[in-house]
């Protein structure tokens, strides 16, 4: 009898314990115990040179629920005849797609004989799938070669990195002996779902959950009607702009909507979540696979009938805000036709920030009694999340449909503005506290004429009509001002902005069919030796800029 002590190997985890083999008929020896023989949900990955210990594991837990994954040349009829659910696939990643689809498991075994740093990888991609308290199994007898490192995964992994600190601490134990490795698994870790994802994998996993499309915009492209003179800058973008297909779904059953914004179902975080805190989330391989750690699920109370997501990512300015609550709104009106009893619902997070909600939804014609801020653990017995119309991040896109309820949200704030609305101004630089421009910015641009505004400051309808009357408009992202879409062409100014924010400002101006400009260029490396000459020659080409602007206006 041999015992791997993987502790006399440098492991870092405190809880790596050695076993010993006792039985040839059960890998586990005496830690079998831990693997009940029935009411299990077991993932296992093979291939066809396993047959034998593939049959020793399938007769341990013919009493469970078992998920078969083989390489894509296999034929499973013979599995399939004994009840056993079978996949294909080919790499790890397409394994961890197949097992996530009909997840979460108790179990996930791998038999398959692969060198421990393939192994390693499939661990990472798949142990946070696992429920709390789930093994990962590592049947060892498939190697040629045992490696004793095998059991010292984690000692590859670094603390300090956010990523590695989620598995080392989402490890309760580990147990090893000659023929296996045993993971233990703790915390409650649910996979982020895409948009792009949720529609195939959702309506498989646990929980009881259904998925209903209600509608949908078709994916294309639009070409710009605007004139952009951002040169290199927008060049490198191209002319058209593509957008994906878009959807608005009902997820009918016990669906958990737990602040700060996350949207739970069939043990998922769903599409339409805003509350996740990056500190929360790992990433698997590839890196878009998220995770986010739950600590606990228990709602405290329940809103009846149906909700619709109007919910919004914390700590956004009231630019940001605007764009976001008016790309989900396109699809209340075929959603209210079908559920009468309706509510718009959306996570509180203070005064000012629920009021702009309120008035937004009020001036698209929601009302009051419609409208309901979550700040506790709720259950919701349906909800409908609408995809995006706007996408504000890395691939930013538009839909035309966005224009929408941007024109009605408009409208309505319009309505509101009485005989104190503020004055006119032919040129305006919205100015958010949180992302303002330089004080000799500010200066240069009063210096030629605009009006700033800070969005803060202002009520809702009266920020609306500034900018609807507005000629020229400057910002740095363009969000708020834009959202307000004017009833004609207008002109607008991207100052100091990154290439996200001319993106962004780009599309805006695309789709209100006027013209863009992006300034703010900074000199390039070497042409400056310090830092005050070169705000100095950032300066003089931000007038020399602008004043090219202002003789084209």
């Amino acid at each position: 009898m041999t015992l791997w002590d993987v502790t006399g190997h440098g492991s870092l985890h405190p809880n790596t314990r050695a076993l010993d083999h006792q039985g040839r008929h059960d890998p586990l020896g005496r830690f079998a115990h831990l693997l009940p023989e029935c009411g299990l949900k077991v993932g296992i990955l093979t291939d066809l040179s396993q047959r034998t210990l593939l049959r020793e594991w399938l007769g341990r837990l013919s009493k469970s629920t078992i998920d078969l994954v083989l390489p894509p040349y296999s034929d499973p009829t013979g599995y399939a005849s004994e009840g056993i659910r079978c996949h294909l696939a080919a790499g790890y990643l397409q394994v961890q797609e197949r097992l996530r689809t009909v997840g979460p498991h108790d179990v996930i075994i791998d038999l398959r004989d692969r060198r421990d740093i393939v192994r390693a990888r499939v661990w990472r991609s798949m142990f946070l799938d696992l429920r709390p308290g789930g093994l990962y199994i590592v049947d060892r007898r498939t190697a040629r070669r045992p490696d004793p490192r095998l059991a010292t995964w984690l000692d590859s992994l670094d603390a300090r990195r956010s990523d590695d600190r989620e598995y080392l601490d989402a490890v309760e134990d580990i147990a090893v002996n000659r023929q296996v490795v045993i993971l233990t698994k703790r915390g409650v870790h649910l996979p982020k779902l895409t948009s792009a994802k949720v529609n195939g994998i959702l309506p498989k996993r646990d929980g009881g959950v259904q998925l209903r499309l209600l509608s949908a915009l078709d994916a294309g492209t639009f070409s710009p009607s605007s004139r952009d003179f951002s040169g290199a800058v927008g060049a490198a973008f191209g002319e058209d702009v593509t957008y994906p297909r878009i959807y608005l779904r009902c997820y009918a059953g016990d669906v958990v909507w737990s602040p700060p914004g996350l949207i739970m179902a069939n043990y998922c975080v769903l599409p339409g979540s805003t509350g996740v805190d990056p500190a929360s989330m790992t990433r698997n391989q590839p890196p878009q696979a998220g995770f986010v750690r739950v600590e606990e699920i228990q709602p405290t109370n329940e809103i009846s009938g149906v909700a619709y997501s109007v919910d919004v990512p914390p700590g956004l300015d009231i630019a940001r805000t605007v764009s976001e609550v008016a790309s989900r709104l396109w699809g209340w009106d075929i959603a209210k036709a079908r559920f009468p009893d309706l509510k718009a619902v959306y996570t509180s997070r203070g005064l000012e920030h629920d009021d702009l909600l309120i008035a937004m939804l009020t001036a698209y014609g929601i009302d009051p009694s419609e409208i309901v801020g979550v700040q506790e653990c709720v259950k919701v017995e349906a909800l409908i999340s609408a995809d995006a119309v706007w996408g504000d991040g890395a691939d930013t896109f538009a839909h035309p449909e966005v224009k929408i309820p941007w024109h009605r949200i408009s409208a309505g704030l319009a309505d509101r503005s009485g005989p104190g609305s503020p004055p006119r101004h032919k040129r305006v630089l919205i100015n958010p506290r949180a992302s303002g421009q330089p004080e000799s910015v500010i200066q240069l641009l009063q210096a030629n004429g605009f009006a700033v505004i800070v969005p803060e400051e202002c009520a809702l309808p009266e920020l609306a009509a500034v900018v609807r009357q507005a000629e020229v408009v400057a910002g740095r992202g363009m969000s708020a001002m834009t959202a307000f879409m004017p009833d004609c062409p207008q002109t607008y100014v991207v100052v100091g902005s990154d290439p996200l924010g001319h993106r962004r400002a780009t599309i805006h101006a695309a789709l209100a069919g006027g013209a863009v400009h992006h300034l703010g260029h900074t000199t390039a490396p070497g042409q400056a030796d310090t830092a005050s000459e070169r705000d100095e020659a950032d300066q003089l080409v931000l007038e020399r800029e602008l004043s090219d602007v202002l003789q084209l206006l």
